[in-house]
């Protein structure tokens, strides 16, 4: 069964860099794609993590890797006013909102990790 398009979180893209079990199994669920996407607030997060338990030069290959296999999103004012009420309703923080926001408006799926999301119709847990 293909998924037609999936939103990437940074937990996804983090498993990857990781090479665990998680990432492996996330990169079949991608290869089933017909096409892959993830947010700027995604390679914001991604960027700081793995700066900080790696280095800025991997973060930056990461990021690289990420742009060239995935059509990154901005977070424009349709995407900033829906994330408000995600984040109010669930009670996550301000990037899970704005990744949830983003496959709202942009009618994706998401591919995660994250508990939060198991109960969020369109979300596809890792």
């Amino acid at each position: 069964m293909r998924n037609r398009a999936l939103l990437i979180d940074s937990f996804v893209w983090l498993e990857i860099l990781q090479g665990s079990t998680r990432g492996t199994r996330a990169l079949g669920i991608m290869d089933e794609a017909d096409d892959l996407h993830t947010s700027v607030v995604n390679l914001y997060d991604v960027s700081y993590r793995v700066s900080q338990i790696r280095d800025k030069a991997t973060a930056q290959d990461l990021i690289t890797s990420i742009s060239s296999h995935a059509q990154v999103h901005p977070v424009d004012r349709e995407i900033a006013l829906a994330a408000a009420p995600l984040r109010i309703f669930h009670g996550y923080g301000t990037v899970d909102a704005l990744y949830h926001a983003t496959a709202v408006t942009l009618g994706l799926s998401m591919l995660t990790g994250d508990l939060h999301f198991k109960e969020i119709q369109g979300a596809i847990l890792i």
